[in-house]
């Protein structure tokens, strides 16, 4: 599958604008696909229009100098103007077939289904390139959501053929866990943001990747 291919390091960074002031996000970007991270999601949500377009435009020229592909948050008409690969949708942000329609058949739709099944099965169906679940543990960025069970990566590997992500908390310390669980690449915040070494962190969660897939393939 085509999100396969920039997501085989497991590694998948979202922004966000609570972290780090928009000069050092940028610095951070420009680290993080050096580090060869190759999905940044921007999910900026206070900014106005303006600043966030603003925002996309340059992120969008570094993801593209470093062959690596931009995901914008809720938003597919921003998501287009800035020339990005696709759109990631939450609860309430719209539908899948809604922004395949604005995006068109090759962008990249990911969906957030937190800890529930039906709505990953229902994505798929609609036409999703991949799902997130989580959280799963503690959040700094999003301390009110529910802690999921793992279990939830386990059970949709099992019923997905699509991608499955993860998100919540995850860093170089518990990504182990969501590995062996099943999922395909973690999304971080604040583990990559706010790492004084990003490529170091970077390397250490795609080895712990390998080292885990290598482990199940030997089984």
């Amino acid at each position: 599958m085509k999100f396969e291919k920039n997501i085989k390091n497991g590694l998948y960074l979202i922004s966000d604008e609570n972290l780090l002031k928009r000069k050092d996000f940028i610095l951070s970007v420009k680290k993080a696909l050096a580090s060869g991270i190759k999905i940044i999601q921007i999910r900026e949500k206070k900014s106005s229009l303006k600043d966030r377009m603003t925002l996309c435009c340059e992120v969008a020229k570094l993801v593209k100098l470093y062959k690596a592909e931009l995901i914008i948050n809720d938003d597919p008409f921003l998501a287009k103007l800035c020339k990005a690969k696709g759109v990631h949708i939450g609860k309430n942000d719209g539908s899948v077939k809604r922004a395949r329609e604005i995006l068109g058949k090759d962008a990249y739709i990911g969906v957030s289904c937190y800890g529930d099944i039906n709505s990953a099965l229902k994505s798929q169906q609609d036409g999703a390139d991949y799902v997130s679940f989580g959280n799963f543990y503690f959040s700094q960025v999003k301390p009110e959501e529910k802690i999921e069970d793992l279990r939830v990566i386990e059970k949709a590997k099992e019923r997905l053929k699509i991608p499955v992500l993860a998100i919540g908390g995850i860093n170089e310390d518990n990504c182990s866990e969501v590995f062996a669980a099943g999922a395909d690449a973690v999304c971080c915040v604040s583990a990559f943001i706010l790492s004084k070494d990003i490529k170091k962190t970077a390397e250490k969660i795609s080895e712990i990747k390998r080292r885990i897939n290598g482990n199940k393939s030997q089984k």
